[in-house]
């Protein structure tokens, strides 16, 4: 009889201890899944903000080409206080936009310029506003 009540105290036991073990599993398990989404939601954002910056970047280069003639890696990253080689990238991507020439001068500066027949995306916005609010005042 005693053996008996040993046996089922310690199936008992045996048993408490393995749901409160399968508890503990299964919170450690949603709090290494909730570190896992808030680590990838991070990178996510992390990316997306990269692109955007990258992105300003590139239109303030366009810009600052346009409004100066011109402009040089050198130029853009004491301007935008970077390394030359990043504001170079910056620059090799505004040729990919818009119509760009790339002219080196005697000393081997590589300078940026876009034609004046390329218009910035506000010219454009100009434009089309004056055209909105004549066609408006003619009513």
């Amino acid at each position: 009889m005693v053996l008996s009540v040993f046996f089922t105290a310690l199936a008992t036991l045996f048993m408490v201890l393995s749901t409160i073990t399968l508890a503990k599993v299964g919170f450690m398990a949603l709090f290494w899944l909730n570190a896992a989404l808030v680590l990838w939601m991070r990178k996510r954002s992390r990316d997306e903000h990269k692109v955007a910056l990258d992105r300003a970047y590139t239109l303030a280069a366009k810009a600052h080409v346009r409004t100066h003639g011109g402009g040089t890696a050198r130029e853009l990253a004491k301007l935008f206080g970077m390394s030359e080689g990043e504001a170079e990238s910056v620059l090799a991507g505004l040729a990919g936009e818009a119509p760009t020439r790339i002219d080196v001068d005697p000393s081997g500066e590589v300078r940026y310029r876009i034609s004046g027949e390329d218009q910035s995306e506000l010219e454009e916005f100009d434009e089309r506003l004056a055209e909105a609010e004549k066609a408006k005042a003619s009513r």
